[in-house]
């Protein structure tokens, strides 16, 4: 994983977050660059899967989009487990590899995807 330059947490529900990492990288191909999972800041919750890859852009140069979910849980608790969504866009510019990735709980998801979507509709770097 990257390091990261952002995170910003949800005043509302305390469940949404968004995070910006970003590390050097002498990969030119996203596709290479993301393959092993470690780009996604989320690989190592609680059972942490993939839903789908696609291609897109950000800021003007290829970029992979990421749909994945893992469940969060709260260790010494009686709370319900939170199966959480989450989506990320992992590009390639000036020899850094950028991840920018948006979850929440899944009975936000709706929500949660439209702000991640305009947010990403916005980066300029």
């Amino acid at each position: 994983m990257g390091n990261e330059q952002l995170k910003a947490i949800s005043t509302d529900s305390g469940q949404s977050q968004i995070i910006l990492t970003t590390s050097d990288t002498t990969q030119q191909d996203i596709q290479l660059a993301i393959a092993s999972g470690s780009a996604n800041p989320r690989s190592s919750e609680s059972d942490y899967s993939q839903l789908s890859n696609t291609g897109t852009t950000v800021d003007g140069v290829a970029a992979v989009q990421t749909d994945y979910a893992f469940v969060k849980t709260k260790v010494a608790s009686a709370s319900v487990p939170t199966v959480m969504r989450g989506r990320q866009v992992a590009w390639i510019k000036d020899g850094k590899l950028f991840v920018l990735a948006m979850d929440g709980a899944e009975d936000d998801w709706d929500q949660t995807q439209k702000t991640f979507d305009r947010i990403v509709d916005q980066v300029n770097l």
